[in-house]
């Protein structure tokens, strides 16, 4: 007799194998708990059923105590089975005995199964054991594994041509482009005229009657400018040469105070030129001359006694002094009237106007059809009360504004489109269903005359039907070299799915899944 050590982690099919392999017909399995498949009484079953189709007779054998409980347990569940499933003999049919387990090593004897088989006599079994519980039902290891291989070779054969129908059939590729804007202007000069019908570009007539109205409005605002005024101080100094030459002065020579109480720079300039004689035989030479301050303000008034500088001279050579106060100076604030004041003013009296003289011109064209982009606000007449800078408190605009407007037909405006349209430049297509028109109407002596001027968006013409061709199955690099040689590009992006690796990823082999947006800016 054999003996079968199961470790924890074998399964069904390794635990028969190893049956199948011993010499002895008779084998023990000892029963170790820590392995699941050895837990459950119809595996028990299973691998008593399999050995038995290979003339081999297995003997349970318990590791440990749970051990011994699964195997009791399975013998009674054996017997019970054998009970209901066959026809027993009243007359033979005696106590089944319950499977002893003698000796201290705990092993099952074996001629009690066997004594307890003999004990009953079966007939063809009326019911069939339910196996729906195994790891596998029916079927040995070595089917399972020509089955295992089946499917793993189905397996290496679809997951490379599914790999290939994805990397052929599936992807899809969104491109966005970015291409530049132009601007389509034209300008065209013409006479207005109510007597022609049509506009005629050669002959620089276009069909129109030119309106106008005019208002007057005023309005008052409040000076907020402060302002500064006030006199200069003036007075006389004297100023003495200590060297032995003449000296000779113009008027606007600086004269700086030398000392003082008041803080900052003191400067007069003198008003007059003046010679002053050199020193002589100890007799220092001396002029008197009239000095104006720089600035207004009570800060120039200075009395008696007070020393300067001449210019950039040294004090040594040339020095003044006043003999007498320097009076007059007096300053004062004010309101006055600023450039922001005026401009705010005249602003206001501006936005009310402008609808005024609109509305207006717009009753005036009697609903004829008045172009509202030609319509012209200009400012005929405006008059303040007061100047930039004058002492008021408040002060007042009067303001004359005048509209001008052209009665323009629908099918002159339609006409003008046909005729611009065609001066696109090859390769450019419109990016509006139509241009703006503007007009700006310019008096003159004889007649007036209106500046058309028609803007408009355009945009390189790129054939999207070739570009696809071109980008059929290249590489992301190959792509994006493509795209770039097109100059009217400034931004692009390149997005395909399935996200495949780097190596792998191409564009479309089909035209209809690669898909472009074209964008202008």
């Amino acid at each position: 007799m054999s003996k079968i050590y199961i470790n924890p982690d074998e399964d069904l099919f390794e635990i028969l194998e190893q049956i199948y392999r011993g010499i002895d017909r008779d084998v023990e399995v000892m029963i170790d708990t820590t392995n699941p498949i050895l837990n459950n009484s119809l595996n028990l079953k299973y691998i008593e059923t399999e050995a038995g189709k290979v003339d081999k007779q297995v003997t349970f054998v318990p590791k440990d105590e749970k051990g011994r409980e699964i195997i009791e347990s399975f013998y009674k569940q054996d017997l019970s089975l054998q009970t209901d499933t066959a026809e027993v003999e009243p007359e033979i049919q005696t106590e089944m005995s319950k499977p002893n387990f003698q000796g201290s090593n705990g092993f099952v004897q074996g001629d009690i199964l066997e004594e307890n088989k003999e004990l009953v006599k079966t007939t063809p079994s009326k019911k069939k054991l339910d196996l729906s519980g195994l790891v596998l039902v029916g079927g040995s290891a070595k089917n399972f594994q020509r089955i295992f291989k089946i499917i793993t070779i189905i397996l290496l054969l679809t997951i490379p041509i599914g790999l290939f129908i994805v990397w052929w059939f599936l992807p899809v590729a969104n491109i966005k482009l970015t291409l530049k804007a132009e601007s389509l202007d034209q300008s065209f000069t013409l006479k207005v005229s109510a007597d022609v019908k049509e506009a005629d570009i050669k002959q620089g007539l276009f069909p129109a009657q030119l309106l106008s109205a005019q208002k007057l409005a005023r309005d008052t605002a409040i000076a907020t400018g402060l302002k500064t005024i006030g006199e200069k101080a003036s007075g006389v100094i004297t100023i003495s040469n200590k060297t032995p030459d003449e000296k000779e002065f113009p008027a606007g020579t600086l004269v700086e105070l030398i000392s003082g109480e008041t803080l900052g720079t003191i400067q007069f300039t003198t008003t007059e030129g003046i010679t002053v004689a050199g020193s002589n035989a100890g007799i220092v030479g001396k002029s008197d001359v009239s000095i104006t301050a720089d600035e207004i303000g009570e800060d120039y008034n200075l009395t008696s006694g007070r020393l300067f500088n001449i210019g950039s001279f040294d004090s040594t050579d040339y020095v003044a002094k006043n003999d007498n106060s320097i009076t007059g100076g007096v300053s004062k604030q004010v309101t006055v009237v600023t450039q922001s004041d005026q401009d705010k003013l005249l602003e206001s009296i501006k936005v009310k106007l402008d609808k005024q003289v609109k509305d207006d011109l717009t009753k005036k064209a009697e609903g004829k059809g008045l172009a509202q982009n030609s319509v012209k606000l200009t400012v005929v007449e405006k008059i303040f009360s007061a100047n930039v800078g004058t002492e008021v408190d408040d002060f007042s605009l009067e303001l004359t504004m005048k509209a001008e407007g052209l009665v323009i037909d629908e099918s002159t405006i339609k006409k003008l489109e046909e005729e611009i349209k065609p001066n696109l430049p090859d390769g450019y297509k419109m990016l509006d269903s139509k241009g703006v028109f503007t007009f700006d109407v310019i008096d003159s002596a004889t007649a007036p005359q209106i500046v058309i001027q028609y803007k408009a968006k355009m945009g390189k013409d790129i054939s999207v039907d070739d570009l696809k061709t071109r980008l059929i199955g290249k590489t992301t690099d190959e792509a994006q070299s493509i795209i770039k040689s097109i100059e009217e590009v400034s931004e692009y992006s390149i997005r395909i799915t399935p996200k495949l690796p780097p190596f792998l990823t191409r564009m479309p082999r089909q035209k209809s899944r690669i898909n472009i947006n074209l964008e202008y800016k």
